[in-house]
């Protein structure tokens, strides 16, 4: 077991080989004075962000604002998932719209008299 961790192969496929639960495996390693790696330092990590088209703002204006179409819609539109559609919203200082047929920011408010 220990050979086979500095030879390379990762906690999984030992537990897979001994049929040993993982944490037995680590257990053992650690007892005879083995350093674990961290939990997923082999994995490639994906990107957190992407940087924006350079005329983003203008699309989402005309998309969002103008046409009024849904996060949802301007997403399936551009190809890309709707959380980024939420990001780029955010990042260009477009306000959000309230949910529903009856948005707060259409609707008339009558004046306050002092």
């Amino acid at each position: 077991m220990i050979d086979s961790y500095q030879q390379g192969l990762s906690i999984r496929q030992i537990a897979a080989q001994t049929r040993f639960p993982r944490v037995r495996v680590t257990d053992t390693l650690r007892r005879a004075g083995v350093s674990i790696a961290p939990r997923g330092r082999g994995r490639p990590r994906p990107t957190t962000r992407t940087t924006p088209p350079a005329d983003i703002q203008a699309v989402l204006e005309q998309l969002y604002l103008t046409r009024r179409l849904t996060r949802a819609h301007i997403a399936a539109e551009l190809g890309v998932p709707e959380h980024r559609v939420r990001t780029w919203l955010r990042d260009c200082g477009i306000q959000p719209r309230t949910r529903g047929r009856s948005n707060r920011e259409d609707r008339d408010r009558p004046e306050l008299r002092p």
